[in-house]
């Protein structure tokens, strides 16, 4: 029998390559926020936008959050321990620097979004200006890379939008 029917069959051994290739993926999407995040300084606009567009920010979170699932899922200890560590690491450096880039460029703006629908104007705008039936979810604390996933989920069944919206300071 060939290495390949061991990755193939042997449940452990799947799982562990599964783990690697979301290693992979959030090395590579990490590599590309940080390249964004490194250029010229942005209005909040561009922030929100370069985080909710497709292929967009969101993505690290998503890639991040599946990793940790499958991680966990695991029968034995993982099998790159010090690549989990490094990459995680890399993922906190970045999502800070992306969260303290935003927060500087929202209080350079007088913490005003221009252009991006408000939390408190979605309903208005979305469900009762329309002629046609809507299905309206409103999710306390559901972050954009599950709602972009759930989207996913329902696509074969229904039109599915998913669009960012600036929430209210409590």
């Amino acid at each position: 029998r060939g290495s390949s029917f061991w990755v193939d069959h042997d449940l452990s051994r799947k799982a562990q390559w599964a783990v690697c290739g979301r290693l992979v993926a959030l090395s590579t999407k990490m590599a590309q926020v940080e390249k964004e995040i490194n250029g010229s300084a942005r209005a909040p606009v561009a922030w929100v936008e370069a985080y909710a567009k497709p292929g967009g920010w969101w993505e690290a979170d998503q890639i991040q959050r599946q990793l940790g699932t499958l991680i966990a899922r695991l029968d034995e200890e993982p099998e790159l321990t010090a690549a989990i560590i490094l990459i995680r690491q890399k993922y906190e450096t970045v999502i800070q620097r992306m969260a303290s880039g935003f927060t500087a460029s929202l209080q350079q703006a007088g913490w005003q979004v221009a252009d991006i629908s408000t939390q408190t104007s979605i309903y208005a705008q979305h469900v009762s200006a329309g002629g046609t039936p809507v299905a309206y979810f409103l999710v306390d604390a559901m972050r954009y890379e599950m709602a972009q996933e759930f989207a996913q989920q329902l696509e074969s069944s229904a039109a599915v939008q998913v669009q960012p919206a600036i929430g209210a300071i409590p």
